[in-house]
């Protein structure tokens, strides 16, 4: 990238070579003559492991002589344009590894449908949502570690481990308190907690053994229109030390569906209660699980993770 008529490849090869290069007439060197260029001076542009070396650069039409200062100011400007390259290939690196860390599809569950929809923001976020058979049982988890950045991010991959080997063994309330337990420190130490609902599905009788900890948007849409907003009142993990978090229960009836959203879902609309009455819209209207999930997350990203996962009893 530069200014001015744009330089042959010579040039820019010979700044990859030498790190920098100032030349004040390029037609005195016939290694680097370039038709259309006199006066020339470029930095190399070092990406590390995210891309090949780039050049930043001016040139002229005609040949000068330069004031020492230009080249020491563009290189750097190069330096400090190579950092922001060079992180932003890392986050974009990042959110790749996140959503690669997301279930590739559903689990086939006899009687029930399921979809999901994770919108990732423009920066790493919190955001994570698994789902897998025990048995008879299906484990649901959602959760949403507070803030953005790199550190929840790791937070965020820690509880995911932590709870998807917690909740295999165990039930709901024991699963979330085993992951508090183990990860008190680490949310103390950076000031972050999460959000978090789990749950384990009887797929026979529809029985939902769940625990919200400070989630908040989670729903059961009856088949009749109606709807029930599961109960929501402990605290999230690493608010406080020592928490307890009570298990509750629901019950999937044939043609209910379980909502389980992040808060990023609230980025769209104004109020829950609205989310719910397009969730109603939606469901009166008979679209299937996948177009109702994705109509609600949206494919445009906002500025938090938005994830929902929805279940279905046939």
């Amino acid at each position: 990238m530069g200014h001015g008529p744009v330089p042959g490849p010579e040039l820019l090869a010979a700044v990859r070579l030498k790190q920098e290069l100032l030349v004040e007439d390029v037609q005195t060197d016939p290694r680097l003559a370039d038709p259309e260029v006199r006066f020339f001076t470029g930095v190399r542009l070092d990406l590390g492991d995210a891309a090949e070396a780039g050049v930043l650069w001016a040139a002229s039409a005609r040949a000068g002589t330069a004031d020492p200062a230009v080249p020491r100011a563009l290189a750097d400007l190069g330096a400090m344009l190579a950092r922001e390259l060079t992180t932003s290939a890392s986050l974009e690196l990042g959110r790749e590894i996140q959503n690669e860390l997301l279930p590739l599809r559903p689990p086939q569950v006899s009687g029930y449908t399921l979809a999901a929809h994770s919108l990732p923001s423009l920066e790493l976020g919190g955001d994570f949502y698994d789902w897998w058979r025990v048995g008879g049982s299906l484990r649901i988890v959602l959760v949403d570690v507070m803030g953005k950045g790199v550190a929840s991010s790791l937070i965020a991959a820690g509880v995911r481990a932590m709870m998807h080997a917690a909740l295999t063994h165990h039930g709901p309330e024991a699963a979330i308190a085993r992951v508090a337990g183990d990860l008190e420190t680490d949310f103390d130490r950076t000031a972050r907690f999460a959000t978090c609902f789990i749950g384990a599905l009887d797929e026979a009788t529809g029985v939902l053994r769940y625990v919200d900890a400070g989630h908040g948007i989670a729903v059961l849409l009856h088949a009749d229109g109606s709807y029930e907003q599961l109960a929501a009142g402990d605290l999230p993990l690493g608010a406080l030390p020592g928490l307890t978090w009570q298990e509750q229960t629901a019950t999937l009836g044939p043609g209910d569906v379980l909502l389980v959203g992040s808060d990023g879902v609230l980025e769209r609309y104004d109020r829950l209660s609205d989310v719910l009455e397009e969730v109603r819209r939606l469901y009166r209207e008979g679209v299937d699980l996948d177009t109702l999930v994705q109509t609600i997350g949206g494919d445009r990203s906002v500025d938090d993770d938005v994830t929902i996962v929805a279940v279905r009893r046939m």
